[in-house]
């Protein structure tokens, strides 16, 4: 059975945000879907922190990377695949803003784990299957934002704001992780099946500087106006 397309109105376009854990993804989702009038699409965290016989799985992968790492992915390719089917049929053809991408949970978060040895190669074989089944007919990303930032500083945040399922996050993990951003986006652009598709680079090290996070969203409007969106500023 062939996976069903979202529910997308012809034009609408993608742009994902992307970024280590910590650099504030969060924060120029919510800024740029304001500014822009774009219909923003948060990861979904909650269904992460979702608490079923006192355990949620984000809390689980953090203790436990070898056995849970293989459910978490494949739980992340679900609801990220399902948030992007559900929230756009209520855009009303607005652009859409996501928060990460399935690209990105295969070939930094998914492909870290196998590299790791995190997921077998039997867990690994299944996990790509199901990405090829949640990406088929879907749509794919028109442009990228990727949010760059020093892993000492992402790790200094992540405690800053003292989540209790982050407890479990070391600067190692954290390296390895940028070190497959940097592959991926650091470049300005991906190239996939589908096409090359064009990367904003942000240096948001500073950006709870004020001058520096305005800064990187004036460079964001030309940008997206560039690779064809429509942003209503």
């Amino acid at each position: 059975m062939e996976a069903q397309k979202p529910a997308m109105k012809d034009g609408q376009r993608l742009l994902c945000v992307e970024g280590l854990i910590g650099v504030g993804k969060t924060q120029y989702i919510e800024a740029l879907g304001k500014r822009l009038e774009f219909y923003a699409i948060p990861e979904p965290v909650l269904e992460w922190r979702r608490v079923i016989d006192s355990q949620s799985l984000l809390e689980n992968l953090y203790k436990d990377y070898s056995r849970w790492s293989y459910t978490f992915q494949v739980n992340s390719l679900l609801t990220r695949a399902q948030a992007l089917e559900e929230e756009a049929k209520m855009s009303r053809g607005r652009d859409l803003l996501m928060e990460r991408s399935l690209i990105s949970d295969r070939e930094c978060f998914g492909r870290m784990c196998f590299d790791t040895g995190r997921m077998s190669p039997l867990e690994w074989y299944w996990y790509s299957r199901y990405y090829e089944y949640m990406t088929h007919g879907t749509k794919h990303p028109n442009g990228f934002i990727y949010l760059r930032i020093e892993p000492t500083t992402a790790l200094k945040r992540i405690g800053d704001r003292a989540r209790a399922e982050e407890t479990g996050l070391t600067l190692d993990y954290l390296q390895d992780l940028h070190r497959r951003y940097e592959a991926l986006f650091g470049g300005g652009e991906v190239v996939t099946d589908q096409g090359t598709i064009p990367v904003l680079v942000l240096d948001c090290d500073d950006d709870h500087n004020v001058a520096c996070f305005d800064r990187n969203m004036k460079a964001i409007v030309p940008f997206v106006k560039d690779v064809g969106f429509s942003p209503l500023e």
